[in-house]
């Protein structure tokens, strides 16, 4: 969803995070994701700010791979 309507996708992600997930990968892959659609639509500090919360919460690998070609 995130891919063809970014503003949905956000908005089902945000209010997954929001529900607070007791499963911490969910909840880590859901920051994941959504710095994914941050990053497609150009908000480059709000995918850095998902990605460093994916790693946080679960050390997230493709997180960091982003991280790291977003740049620190």
């Amino acid at each position: 969803i995130g891919n063809i309507k970014p503003e949905k996708g956000k908005a089902a992600l945000r209010g997954f995070i929001d529900s607070k997930p007791d499963n911490k990968d969910y909840l880590a892959y859901a920051h994941f994701r959504l710095g994914n659609i941050e990053k497609q639509i150009g908000n480059l500090n709000a995918a850095r700010t998902h990605y460093q919360k994916a790693i946080e919460i679960a050390n997230i690998k493709p997180a960091k791979k982003a991280l790291k070609v977003l740049g620190k």
